[in-house]
């Protein structure tokens, strides 16, 4: 990114946010009060929010948070959050996050440069855009210094990728027509079905009676597999693949932050029994080392969803 450029959106962002120490923080009247620990610099999707108080809020940039508020960011969008202490924090890959979670939280004051920072989280494509969107809230400070109110998601922007992330399913809800009464005499004109002569055992049950209770019904659990055991006992998650190796990679790099981190919180999306993608919690990045042992390496596990696999470091 060009020197002026990525001056020009320092500028933009710092605009936006009114101050670099959160003098002036924003905060829903309706959410619960209390210590600021960080605040919302930048936005890319328009699904990100925030929970607080047992009510969601848009986590827009320039919006206060608190170590207990939680922070929910769609797949494929982009939340900027700075700390008290100076670090910028980059969350995305469809996480959801405590504040008081974010590995860096109570790290000492960085001397990194705020554009150093941005160089390192955000893509040529996302400093583009996030000027962008930095200088819509630059000219909308008047207004969100009045404060915001609680109120559902925006409309969803456009993806990094160019796909909209389109309205939340809840919202697309399609009510069934109810079917026409079967047609026929009503139940009380249907006579009870007349008692055979035959013995109990050869009357012809009916296809109701032919099916047994559900309290007669016997079925095996299916086995959980290893990933969703405890790993507590004998029984052990299997190892990842290049343990060693991605246990060296991941010291060394989460070695050099100013807190310790005793496991890496790996975060694995596993595909048809592969790793398909890979990811770090507690708001850290993952390094291109682990990414190129992990991800496409054979792992069994559930599917849909993000496995969460702590890896001791020590």
């Amino acid at each position: 990114m060009r020197p002026a450029l990525r001056a020009c959106l320092v500028l933009l962002l710092a605009a936006a946010s009114g101050a670099p120490a959160l003098a002036a923080p924003l905060r829903p009247a309706s959410a619960p009060s209390g210590e600021v620990v960080a605040e919302v610099q930048l936005r890319i999707g328009a699904g990100s929010t925030f929970r607080a108080g047992g009510h969601a809020f848009p986590a827009a940039p320039g919006v206060a948070l608190l170590r207990t508020d939680e922070l929910v960011v769609p797949a494929g969008q982009v939340l900027v959050v700075k700390l008290r202490n100076g670090y910028l924090v980059r969350l995305d890959d469809d996480v959801s996050l405590s504040v008081g979670q974010i590995v860096l939280i109570d790290a000492p004051r960085t001397t990194e440069s705020f554009g150093s920072q941005l160089d390192r989280l955000l893509t040529k494509e996302e400093q583009g855009r996030a000027e962008r969107i930095a200088g819509v809230h630059a000219r909308m400070g008047g207004a969100l210094s009045s404060g915001i109110d609680e109120a559902p998601p925006p409309t969803a922007e456009p993806a990094p990728g160019g796909r909209s992330q389109g309205p939340p399913p809840s919202t697309r809800t399609i009510k069934k027509r109810p079917e026409p009464p079967a047609q026929g005499p009503p139940p009380a004109a249907v006579a009870p079905p007349a008692k055979s002569s035959l013995p109990p055992a050869q009357s012809t049950p009916s296809p109701a009676e032919a099916t047994p209770p559900p309290a007669t019904r016997v079925e095996r659990p299916q086995k959980p597999i290893a990933e969703d055991l405890p790993t507590t006992g004998d029984t052990a998650p299997p190892r990842l693949p290049s343990e060693p190796a991605l246990r060296a990679c991941l010291a060394g790099v989460l070695g050099q932050l100013p807190v310790h981190v005793a496991a890496a919180p790996l975060r694995l999306w596993i595909v048809r029994g592969k790793i398909e993608r890979a990811a770090l919690g507690g708001g850290l990045r993952l390094p291109v080392c682990a990414s190129r042992l992990l991800v496409g390496a054979a792992l069994p596990g559930p599917e849909g969803r993000w496995l969460e696999r702590p890896l001791p470091l020590e």
